[in-house]
């Protein structure tokens, strides 16, 4: 499943980066990705997978938590 919502995904992920102390060459390279592909990301220009999500959440020390609420 690909995230509608590419930019609040990408602040996201920016935040838990800087938090986490890791530069985009270091989240890029601990996921296999180009560097330019995390600034892209963080920038809201690239689609980012649930796989991507949970491959950078595990880098940067996360777990990623699904939650539903009832409508």
């Amino acid at each position: 499943m690909k995230h509608g919502d590419k930019n609040s995904m990408g602040k996201h992920i920016k935040a838990m980066r800087k938090i986490s102390g890791l530069t985009q060459a270091q989240l890029a390279h601990a996921v296999g990705l180009e560097r330019t592909s995390i600034t892209n990301i963080e920038a809201g220009r690239q689609a980012i997978t649930d796989l991507m999500v949970e491959s950078m959440a595990r880098a940067m020390g996360y777990r990623v938590v699904a939650k539903f609420e009832k409508l």
